[in-house]
């Protein structure tokens, strides 16, 4: 199996909207990964103002010719009481 080199964080919010990160360090990766995670599971964790609630979480790890090596997907967060699209 190749080594991963680049990782990808992404997140869907439960508006619809969604983004990802790139990023060239693991543990960077997984600490945005986790963060998001924990604000999944409890949307008051969030430190932005505006902050959505989200939906659901990835990590994808890519090796160096682009092939995915890891793929991570969150459970489905649930958007009750919440604005969704």
């Amino acid at each position: 199996m190749e080594k991963s080199v680049t990782f990808e964080v992404g997140v869907t919010f439960c508006t619809g909207q969604s983004f990802k990160r790139d990023h060239t360090d693991l543990g960077e990766a997984m600490q945005e990964y986790t963060t998001m995670l924990a604000v999944g599971i409890e949307p008051s964790l969030a430190t932005e103002i505006d902050a959505k609630h989200i939906r659901m979480v990835t990590f994808i790890a890519y090796d160096a010719l682009g092939e995915i090596t890891q793929h991570i997907t969150s459970p489905i967060f649930g958007c009750v009481d919440r604005s969704a699209a």
